[in-house]
């Protein structure tokens, strides 16, 4: 074993009695492909060296599983958790039959007297985090670019799908409308009566839409208005009548064109009425959805700072907004509050980044309430800093593990990658000289991000 484990290069220059010793403590062990060494979150036992066979390291990150790295014969594997103490922070599968040396975690104080070993276990452990961190901080940044398609995609898609149904209907609509509209002059209607409903059709084009009836009132006026066409003698009156109640045309409207046109002639009326009304449904319809869809492509644009030189001179209100824009598909059952101090000054910052820190704040938050509840978010100027306080009623966060919030790789969620509030306490303290702390208890956590005004 000792000149297979020389041959290896990792020890080819070895002292031989430091080899010999850590020999001593070691056992083999054999694990036949496809079995795991070790899982994300284990405690650890140990580490390994890798005599033959590979090693494939992976990490759950968003849902999926990331190749982190394969190891070869002669590396080390499970350094980081035997040197820190911390759990696994990634899983070890065996790829073909694999050898290994296990060192248990009882070598420690004899490691640590071995400056040797200890010199390649520290060597290998900050690489190899560095290497780590790197490719998850990318992982990262793909993940919140797919959460944020994903929930522009979620908003876009109603309006979208309505602008392609009303274009669809627009085309029978309008052949309808034409028609009931060349019917009119046909009814018998004298100038006075002509000038009456071409005003009426006027103004409910160019009128914009009536605040919408609540459903209970909305069912009511329909039937009042059924029964009103029954009363009057108006065929499919119950088809008419919803167009007519929706924009808001009431029964005065309705006895006012009964006491102004002949008997005859009412019905005809109502029906063109009806088809302009639809017609006019429509193209709002278009124009509300086209500008639901400019919104959401506003909001991203200034949430990302597209086409923008990264530091700029920016009102943080708006950064939050935009945030809570793109986060819009999340909040549907999360009620938003605003406490926004209007002499907050504009700040000069890394805009998209700091529009990062907003995101992984308030995506922790609405994690913890499981997307619903209530959000608070309160901006305040002090005399040197601006305050950015975003607090949740969710479930708060364990006392026990509340000192490790902002270590990297450490995560309580089982798709986490445990650097979401790393990477945003790095944007705030490396990028900005501010910082963020948090309180938390059962119900509300709040976390206090500090910006200097120095910047403004």
């Amino acid at each position: 074993m000792l000149d297979r484990v020389r041959a290896l290069p990792l020890f080819a220059q070895f002292p031989q009695a430091e080899l010999e010793m850590l020999l001593e403590q070691s056992r083999q062990i054999d694990l036949p492909s496809g079995e795991y060494l070790f899982h994300d979150g284990d405690e650890p036992t140990g580490f390994y060296i890798i005599l033959d066979g590979e090693l494939e390291i992976t990490k759950n990150i968003g849902g999926q599983t990331v190749v982190l790295a394969r190891q070869q014969p002669g590396v080390f594997v499970g350094e980081i958790g035997f040197l820190t103490g911390q759990r696994r922070n990634a899983s070890a599968q065996a790829r073909g039959d694999t050898r290994l040396l296990e060192f248990d975690a009882h070598l420690v104080g004899s490691v640590t007297m071995s400056s040797t070993i200890a010199g390649l276990l520290h060597a290998t452990m900050a690489q190899r985090l560095r290497n780590t961190e790197a490719q998850i901080r990318q992982t990262e940044k793909l993940s919140a670019l797919g959460k944020l398609a994903a929930g522009l995609a979620h908003e876009l898609n109603n309006p979208a799908s309505a602008n392609v149904r009303a274009a669809r209907q627009i085309p029978d609509m309008l052949a309808e409308a034409q028609r009931q509209a060349f019917a009119v002059p046909y009814l018998g209607l004298n100038e006075e009566q002509m000038h009456l409903i071409t005003e009426l059709g006027q103004r409910i084009i160019i009128q914009p839409a009536p605040p919408p009836l609540d459903a209970l009132r909305l069912s009511d006026l329909e039937n009042a208005m059924t029964d009103w066409m029954d009363a009057h003698d108006i065929p499919d009156g119950w088809r008419i009548a919803p167009s007519l109640a929706a924009e808001g045309i009431g029964l005065d409207t309705l006895d006012m064109l009964a006491e102004i046109l002949p008997e005859a002639s009412l019905s005809g009326v109502l029906s063109w009425l009806d088809a302009t009304l639809n017609l006019v449904g429509l193209a709002r319809t278009v124009g509300q959805s086209a500008t639901r869809i400019s919104e959401m492509i506003q909001a991203v644009k200034a949430y990302t700072y597209m086409d923008e030189a990264p530091l700029q001179v920016v009102n943080i209100h708006e950064g939050i907004e935009n945030t809570l824009k793109v986060l819009s598909n999340r909040l549907a059952r999360v009620a938003v509050e605003r406490h926004f101090d209007p002499s907050c000054p504009r700040l000069n910052v890394y805009a998209s980044e700091l529009n990062q820190v907003w995101t992984k704040v308030i995506e922790n938050a609405l994690d913890a309430m499981n997307d619903r509840g209530t959000l608070i978010i309160h901006t305040e100027r002090g005399e040197t800093m601006v305050r950015v306080t975003i607090t949740d009623s969710g479930r708060g966060i364990q006392p026990d593990i509340q000192s490790r919030i902002f270590e990297p790789f450490f995560s309580t969620k089982p798709m986490g990658t445990g650097l979401g509030l790393d990477i945003a306490r790095r944007i705030l303290i490396e990028k900005h000289r501010g910082d963020i702390q948090f309180t938390s208890q059962p119900g509300r956590t709040c976390f206090i991000i500090t910006l200097p005004l120095a910047q403004s």
